[in-house]
């Protein structure tokens, strides 16, 4: 007999601590920057700005590793 799923509560999921998360992937974007890869680091500052698009630094970090990967239109949108 398959049991119907239910959904928990909304408050019985736990919230995503998104400054510990910031803090990774930057990190992790940081690391890839300064190990040359551009494309991967440009993926990590885009997930960190999902987080909060209001750090300023961190789109500029992006539009610098989209514009080192040769992505010239994203970085200019990035840095807009």
């Amino acid at each position: 007999m398959k049991l119907p799923f239910r959904r928990p509560a909304p408050s019985a999921l736990p919230l995503p601590d998104r400054p510990a998360q910031m803090g990774l992937l930057v990190q992790q974007a940081d690391g890839l920057r300064d190990a040359g890869r551009p494309a991967e680091a440009a993926n990590a500052y885009r997930a960190a700005l999902v987080l909060d698009g209001s750090q300023q630094g961190l789109r500029v970090q992006l539009g610098n590793m989209l514009k080192d990967s040769g992505q010239f239109a994203a970085a200019e949108q990035a840095y807009l």
